[in-house]
């Protein structure tokens, strides 16, 4: 493979280590704002940080689904 220069490899869009965790980070980082907010009964703020929560798509919450649209109930 190495003599006819095989780079199957060569573009690949993983994420690394450190970029995953911090995604992750990143995200339950969102949802514990996004609870902060919804006991302070702040709905719009809750329903941006839920949002980005669920965006990310890691982690399913059905919790947080919940409260998401719980919050826009609350807040239209």
């Amino acid at each position: 493979m190495v003599m006819i220069h095989y780079k199957d490899d060569e573009h690949t869009n993983e994420l690394s280590f450190q970029e995953w965790k911090q995604q992750m980070q990143d995200m339950l980082n969102a949802r514990k704002r996004g609870d902060v907010y919804f006991r302070e009964k702040d709905f719009k703020i809750t329903i941006d940080y839920y949002t980005q929560f669920i965006e990310a798509g890691t982690i399913v919450s059905t919790t947080i689904y919940a409260r998401w649209s719980l919050a826009y109930l609350l807040y239209g």
